[in-house]
């Protein structure tokens, strides 16, 4: 009986430990990346709206496209979530590398990496449905549902 109890209790430690997690989509070359999105005055190069999101899942208030965030957490999003936005934001800047669709105001999704050195913006003037901009509307709506006030469609 006391052996039966340990084998179990043996399984099920090494059990649990090796459940992987289908969610963990953060590499050790993507710690530190920031993912950014708003409405931005191009006229008057400021921003008017924006956040950003951290490989831990917290939502932050964006102050500029220089990635500075504020220090409180407005919000915390599911791995689930984080997941299907960053896989979603990597195939669309391996589709379209570069998106800038000049305009007074445009709407805007930044993805950063600065452990690599790389970042780049994808604009958009949202009063237009264009083809081009397609995939990052549709990155977009999904980091709407983690705006902590959502950005009209």
């Amino acid at each position: 009986m006391k052996n039966s109890f340990i084998i179990i209790l043996l399984v099920a430690m090494f059990g649990c430990g090796s459940v992987n997690n289908e969610y963990d989509c953060v590499t050790e070359s993507r710690k530190e990346v920031l993912i950014s999105w708003g409405d931005y005055d191009m006229k008057h190069n400021k921003m008017i709206a924006g956040y950003a999101v951290t490989t831990d899942k917290q939502v932050y208030q964006l102050y500029n496209l220089s990635d500075s965030i504020g220090t409180v957490p407005l919000y915390k999003t599911t791995d689930s979530v984080y997941c299907e936005m960053s896989n979603k934001l990597l195939n669309t800047i391996l589709k379209v590398q570069k998106l800038n669709v000049p305009a007074d105001t445009v709407r805007f999704v930044r993805y950063a990496n600065p452990a690599r050195g790389f970042q780049l913006n994808g604009f958009w003037n949202n009063r237009l449905k264009a083809i081009g901009s397609k995939e990052y509307r549709e990155v977009f709506g999904i980091l709407n549902t983690i705006s902590p006030i959502k950005f009209e469609e």
